[in-house]
Parts: C-alpha cells; structure tokens; sequence
C-alpha cells in the first residue's frame, strides 16, 4: 500500500473517530437526508451547530469536506476539508510556514487555512497562532 493511501485512510479513521466530529462524520457519511432533530437531542452542540449547516458537507473518497460558496472574489466554489481538532496543529503550523518555510503574515495564514480546510473556530485558532 502506498503512505497517500495510508495517510488518507488515516485521516478517514481521525475524522470518524474525533470526539467533537466523529457523531457527525458517521452521520453525514451513512445518510442523504438531514436527521431529524429530535434525533440529535443527546448530542453535542457541535454536532448540532454541523448538522444545522447539513447542505454544506459532502463525503469525497471517504471524507467529510464543507463546499465553501460564494467566494469573496468570485473564484469559485471549493472543498474544504473537515479537520480532526488533532490535526488542527499541523495543518495551522503548514500553512504559516508556507512552502518556502518563510512566515506567513496573518491574513495569509488565514486565506491558506480557508482556501482548504474547516473546523470550528477555526479563524479564532488561526488568529490565536499568529499572535503568540
């Protein structure tokens, strides 16, 4: 097996099996139709506040992405991935570093993270980061 497929079949099995996404990933990949509220009483706020924006998540190869909509420069629709709260070091350190290992300013960092990924708060982080 080649690591992008053990890299990918990793992150399918982090996003299933994250304490703040998984109850949603495992929704979102297993059903077409928004569950009903009266489903989700016992689950997070996270879980609710994902499952309120339903429309926007689509499954790609395993894996749960948001469709970002109406770009603010008009660029066009794009996936962002879904990310396990354990991988939002990473990808936060990634972005700011850029390919060139320089240092990204902030807005950089923020327009690189946005471009790709999504996870609650996740703009709060970015900020977080940059500032220390």
């Amino acid at each position: 097996m080649d690591s992008s497929n053990s890299d990918q079949n990793d992150l399918v099995e982090r996003q299933q099996q994250d304490p703040e996404l998984g109850v949603f990933v495992k929704l979102r990949k297993t059903r077409r139709d928004l569950p009903e509220w009266d489903e989700l009483q016992a689950e997070s706020e996270l879980t609710k506040k994902l499952v309120s924006r339903w429309d926007q998540f689509e499954v790609h190869d395993d894996l749960v992405y948001r469709r970002y909509r109406n770009t603010p420069w008009g660029e066009g629709d794009y996936l962002q991935l879904l990310v396990p709260r354990t991988d939002v070091q990473e990808i936060i350190d990634r972005c700011h570093g850029g390919s060139t290992g320089g240092h990204a300013c902030e807005k950089k960092t923020v327009d690189q993270v946005q471009r790709r990924f999504f996870w609650d708060q996740w703009r709060t982080d970015v900020q977080n980061f940059c500032h220390r």
